[in-house]
């Protein structure tokens, strides 16, 4: 009987169900503080960086150590022992442009069939949907596919650095009609690449 009365009671007043409740919201509490602290720093790191600010030191603190500016024989160099070789890289890399090209090819298809629904069947939200998924896809699946193409840039002319001259404002500076090349899915080139 005691045993079904306490059972009882704690459903009634569940007071230690809000007592461990109290405890959870207070460490709960304690964590997101930390954790705006955190994201604080993080955030003025980022402004920093992209605006090109360099941070004042604190009072008997130093500021880390710019990173590298690494060349390609380096960056080789350092890679582990179980890294994929440069051919390997460069085929992992046309393949996610090739899938970057195939989504945007699929989205594009989806939101025209949409965009055609909508003028069909009069719809605005059809119409307007259509035209959203096409505007939004797009310009992330060419980014997708900017990134993989520079990389296999990057391999293909064993540059890197700024000293090698192997950024994105040098790739675009160097390939005639670069947005082009990002759309070319590489469908010949890739028996060259496994000898």
């Amino acid at each position: 009987m005691r045993a079904v009365g306490r059972g009882l009671l704690r459903v009634l007043l569940p007071l230690h169900a809000m007592r461990q409740t109290a405890h959870l919201a207070k460490q709960e509490a304690q964590r997101t503080r930390e954790n705006v602290v955190v994201l604080r720093k993080l955030a003025s790191q980022a402004q920093r960086a992209v605006t090109g600010i360099k941070e004042q030191p604190a009072k008997g603190q130093t500021l880390p150590a710019e990173p590298e500016d690494v060349s390609f024989a380096q960056a080789m160099a350092q890679r582990g022992p179980d890294a994929m070789s440069i051919p390997e890289l460069r085929r992992s890399f046309v393949a996610r442009k090739r899938m970057a090209l195939a989504m945007a090819a699929v989205f594009a298809l989806a939101a025209l069939m949409q965009i055609a629904w909508g003028l069909v069947k009069p719809s605005v939200g059809a119409l307007f949907f259509g035209l959203l998924c096409l505007a939004s896809s797009q310009p992330l699946c060419f980014v997708l596919a900017l990134s993989a193409h520079f990389r296999i840039w990057q391999l293909d002319n064993r540059r890197l650095s700024r000293a090698e001259k192997g950024g994105l404002a040098d790739f675009r500076r160097e390939v005639p009609r670069w947005w082009l090349a990002v759309l070319d899915p590489e469908f010949g080139r890739g028996r060259k690449d496994r000898s």
